[in-house]
């Protein structure tokens, strides 16, 4: 790398949430790079590379900066006027005057001398001690941590919550990076306790990594890990035996931090969660209810009106406090939870629908014919605090909750969901169990379903008005492992297209939706067709797929500062946002982009939303999404390659829930053999879980 040495004249850009700055300097070079914020006057030292940009010409790349202190009389006077609150350039020749070349040295070490200044007085001294200390712990944090190995980034995330006492609080406990910043892992906090000579079984450091470790492992899906699991994966990693360590492991149960029970080793918060939904839903079943008592003539009437399965799970809804209702497409779980539901209205009960994610609760809403609501609008989560209004101390006020789209759910939310229900409440929990489970920790619906907890009615039956779909025909296929012959059997809505070279893929994809599909069916690429694909990356994964059909769909050019978006192009929000009341799934459209005010415009449906540049990390390009990020919605047309290049993901789980997106049309594109061996593989990846362990 080389350094650079010059003077901050003026910033073109900047960025609080990432630091991403360009900035002009008085010797005439152009800095860009990840950067704490600097001052204008500041004399600095750059390290970094040369870079040549197409639009914008030679720039220095930064990786890091340090702040020179001036030594010239004239660079000390500019630097207090520009980097000191409190000081003016009169003041500042004043204080120079006086004290001259030593004038830093001063400030630092004895700045009650600056008393004798003619207008410094007390309050002014305090003031300028106090911006002198904030400008010099930024600079020598963010230079303690660089010159460590953490990036611009990093360090700038955590100098905003450590502030001054960054480097005493990281030279006594480097490892607690990994508890407190998000994004940091037992990697970067390792390396930079190496660096500053901690050893290698320092009890800070083998408690930290069984803390990662455990949170890598509920990233995967699972609520604990077996200890022969922990203590094979400590060997491997630490080259250390947990196993005959009497100490780290309790000593983090004493803090809270984790449970032991028997054989498994629990984060403490997912332990209390799974126990908690065990306590809700046990006091839920145990409780008396106000049941709802139908007439011989009514259910005579509702025997005729409905099939044995839909009749059965509509019972159960009225004689049970908790009910699961599971089944494929086409099985009439739809048209049971609108009899379930017609009942309760005709008794004057009160009816709450809601969802796991936006875009499934719209799709409810859709489908009911009634209001819907995610989960967490049901609880109303408070994203300041990370609060629900609704809670075990103040529950929601329903005779009937109807969830769809159980699957989806993971441990945490479901313990916040039954934490507020009230024991007069009835619940209907309905989801395919054969679709993926959550991205979250645990196994929700399977783990009721095989435990029992409650009454499951499982649809099997695929009703005459869905016989003729080859959408619904190809899912329960799929479902059953069984191979597909597209030339003998009819599917009038699906079309394969045999394509084994992955490499065109993508071009073939971009050509189907951005002229054929439209052209032969009348689908919009925007608002009716979504490409699924069952990987981020490699050949025809999202992120390919994406760069493509938004080169082919969308003619506008990036804006600046803006290097992901332009304006037209089809997003998706990534997390739920109560504020914006945009919600994890949603699609929108870039509507407009205001460089100058750092401002993103995007329309969901009928509603507005401003991101800042800060915020853009919520949103990503939707042209093609994961079949994970899929779940709960539906789609017209529906594309989705096929490809071995994809094979660790080629999961009959995984095809199923693509499939069953679609309502129309679906095409597949790729290889035959790809789809077949996905059909063929009910391998899932184990999940430890330990719901209902024991049968209520």
């Amino acid at each position: 790398m080389e350094s650079l040495k010059g003077t901050i004249k003026k910033y073109v850009f900047f960025n609080e949430s990432n630091g991403y700055s360009v900035i002009k300097l008085e010797e005439g070079e152009t800095i860009v790079g990840n950067l704490p914020k600097l001052k204008k006057g500041e004399r600095v030292e750059f390290t970094g590379d040369w870079v040549k940009h197409n639009l914008y010409g030679v720039q220095f790349k930064a990786e890091r900066v340090r702040k020179i202190r001036p030594k010239t009389t004239n660079g000390i006077i500019k630097y207090l006027s520009s980097s000191i609150k409190g000081i003016n350039v009169r003041l500042a020749k004043r204080i120079v005057d006086v004290f001259g070349e030593q004038t830093l040295d001063i400030i630092k070490e004895n700045p009650s001398r600056l008393l004798r200044i003619s207008g410094i007085g007390e309050i002014k001294l305090k003031g300028i001690i106090k911006s002198w200390r904030e400008n010099e712990a930024v600079h020598e944090s963010l230079l303690f941590l660089t010159e460590h190995g953490i990036g611009n980034i990093r360090a700038l995330k955590i100098y905003k919550l450590y502030g001054e006492d960054t480097i005493p609080l990281l030279q006594k406990n480097p490892y607690r990076l990994i508890y407190d910043i998000e994004g940091i892992g037992f990697k970067i906090a390792d390396s930079l306790a190496r660096e500053l000579g901690f050893d290698e079984q320092n009890p800070f450091r083998l408690q930290a990594w069984v803390i990662y470790f455990l949170k890598e492992f509920a990233g995967e899906g699972n609520v604990y890990a077996p200890l022969k699991i922990l203590y094979s994966q400590a060997e491997k990693f630490l080259h250390y035996s947990l196993e005959e360590d009497i100490a780290i492991l309790p000593s983090l149960e004493d803090k809270g931090q984790i449970v032991l029970s028997e054989d498994k080793i629990y984060l403490s918060d997912l332990y209390y969660a799974e126990r908690g939904i065990e306590k809700f839903i046990t006091e839920l079943l145990t409780s008396k209810a106000n049941f709802i008592n139908l007439g011989n003539d009514v259910k005579q009437r509702l025997e005729k009106m409905f099939s044995e399965e839909q009749f059965e799970g509509i019972k159960s809804a009225l004689e049970n406090k908790v009910t699961i209702i599971t089944g494929g497409p086409g099985t009439g779980k739809t048209t049971t939870v609108r009899g379930i539901i017609d009942i309760y209205k005709d008794n004057g009960r009160k009816i709450l629908l809601a969802a796991p994610t936006g875009r499934a609760a719209k799709r409810m809403n859709e489908l009911i014919g009634m209001k819907a609501q995610t989960i967490h609008r049901l609880l109303e989560f408070n994203p300041f605090d990370h609060s629900f209004f609704y809670n075990e101390q103040n529950k929601i006020e329903a005779d009937l909750i109807v969830i769809d789209e159980v699957s989806m759910i993971d441990t945490y939310l479901m313990y916040h969901l039954f934490a507020a229900i009230k024991s007069k409440t009835t619940v209907v929990l309905v989801g395919d169990s054969n679709q993926l489970p959550s991205v979250g920790p645990g196994n929700i619906l399977f783990d009721l379903i095989r435990r029992q907890v409650a009454p499951v009615i499982k649809f099997t039956k695929i009703f005459r008005q869905s016989e003729t779909s080859g959408i619904v025909k190809l899912a329960h296929a799929i479902k059953n492992g069984r191979t597909i012959d597209f030339n003998n059997e009819s599917f009038p809505d699906v079309v394969f297209i045999k394509k084994e070279n992955a490499d065109v893929l993508t071009p073939l994809i971009t050509e189907l939706v951005v002229n054929r599909i439209p052209k032969k069916f009348g689908y919009d690429p925007f608002e009716d067709i979504q490409v699924i694909s069952p990987m981020y990356r490699g050949k025809a994964g999202v992120n390919e797929l994406n760069s493509s059909l938004q080169n082919a769909l969308n003619t506008h050019s990036y804006s600046a500062n803006v290097s992901r978006f332009r304006v037209g192009d089809k997003v998706m929000q990534l997390r739920n946002d109560y504020e914006k009341n945009v919600f994890n799934g949603d699609i929108g459209r870039v509507e407009k982009i205001l460089s100058n005010e750092k401002k993103l415009f995007v329309r969901f449906d009928f509603r507005k939303t401003v991101y800042k540049f800060e915020e853009l990390e919520d949103l990503t390009l939707a042209y093609a999404v994961t079949v994970h990020k899929s779940q709960g919605s539906e789609y017209p047309c529906v594309v989705m390659p096929l490809t071995f290049n994809h094979r660790i993901m080629l999961r009959r789980k995984l095809i199923y829930t693509a499939v069953t997106r679609t309502k129309e049309l679906l095409i597949l594109i790729g290889s035959k053999s790809a789809l077949d061996y996905a059909a063929a593989n009910a391998a899932e990846e184990k999940r430890f879980s330990s719901l209902f362990s024991e049968k209520v």
